[in-house]
């Protein structure tokens, strides 16, 4: 039996001071991955933050077939990523000031699934981090302990807006590694990046203004 897609976007239109972004139309099933590709300024941002829920649309369907959704965002939605059931790590860095990476990262994990944060942060070399707080992390540091979080959140689809901007070599294949290996677990990713990925599917998007 056929199963329905994860994400389904169709003509996405957003709006961006006095520009409008697209029409951006894909489709998304389990274990995939899709970069959006793009360079500053091509509304690669805008369109993640309309698909997650942090900012109107001006047009067009967000459909979702996730556990915990509840389904579909049409135009002039605007409702919370936590309420569409999906992860989200923004460009820019989105840790709790007050609060450990251990604890920002139980914080959005149910309890049957907090004993994947050990190996999470093994994968990503974050084990002597966990209990130090966002001000004691480095900037690399900081985006793989929000990677994480994200990783640990209930959702079986994740966005991510450039989210190897602070890594070496090292780090992003670190993360790499973690993302291929989640997605043989069914999970799904969306990608903001400035350069396509081998083996993934890609959108380019034309030059406009985020």
């Amino acid at each position: 039996m056929k199963t329905s897609p994860l994400l389904e976007v169709k003509a996405l239109t957003v709006k961006r001071g006095r520009n409008s972004l697209g029409p951006l139309s894909l489709t998304l099933s389990e274990g995939c991955g899709l970069a959006l590709v793009g360079s500053n300024g091509s509304g690669k941002s805008s369109f993640m933050l309309a698909i997650a829920g942090l900012l109107e649309t001006t047009g067009g369907d967000v459909l979702l077939n996730l556990p915990g959704s509840d389904g579909k965002h049409d135009q002039g939605s605007h409702t919370e990523g936590w309420k569409r059931g999906l992860g989200w790590q923004g460009q820019q860095s989105g840790l709790w000031p007050h609060l450990s990476i251990r604890q920002q990262c139980y914080l959005l994990q149910d309890e049957k699934n907090q004993s994947s944060l050990e190996s999470f942060a093994e994968a990503l070399s974050m084990v002597p981090l966990l209990d130090r707080m966002p001000h004691q992390l480095s900037g690399g540091e900081s985006q793989r302990a929000e990677f994480m979080r994200a990783l640990g959140s209930p959702g079986k689809l994740l966005l991510l807006d450039e989210p190897f901007s602070s890594q070496n070599s090292e780090g992003r294949s670190l993360m790499l590694n973690l993302i291929e290996q989640e997605k043989k677990r069914d999970r799904a990713f969306i990608l903001a990046l400035h350069e396509p990925m081998n083996g993934w599917d890609v959108i380019r998007l034309p030059l406009g203004s985020d």
